[in-house]
């Protein structure tokens, strides 16, 4: 990632997540990697950057489910299918 877009920082390091959210709003951390539908981009209104170079993976969520659950649940299962490709990242 340093190389990728030339960070100054000697040497950036991982941190969990939920520690990396607090160290920022604490004025600890200047940077950090987020996923985009993390609601607490908003919370601690933070600037997410377009990754222009692709150092990040693309993450995209699925649903897992047992094959029998349209089945057992078929009212809560057509209201899943009903949000098929209708929440944007930013929702």
């Amino acid at each position: 990632m340093q190389a990728a877009y030339r960070l100054p920082y000697a040497t950036p390091s991982g941190l969990d997540h939920g520690l990396a959210y607090e160290a920022i709003a604490a004025g600890r951390i200047d940077v950090l990697d987020v996923y985009t539908t993390d609601a607490k981009i908003e919370r601690y209104k933070l600037r997410v950057l377009d990754d222009d170079r692709n150092y990040f993976p693309r993450y995209d969520a699925v649903l897992f489910y047992r094959l029998d659950v349209p089945r057992r649940f078929p009212d809560a299962w057509r209201a899943l299918e009903a949000l098929e490709g209708k929440i944007d990242e930013r929702a």
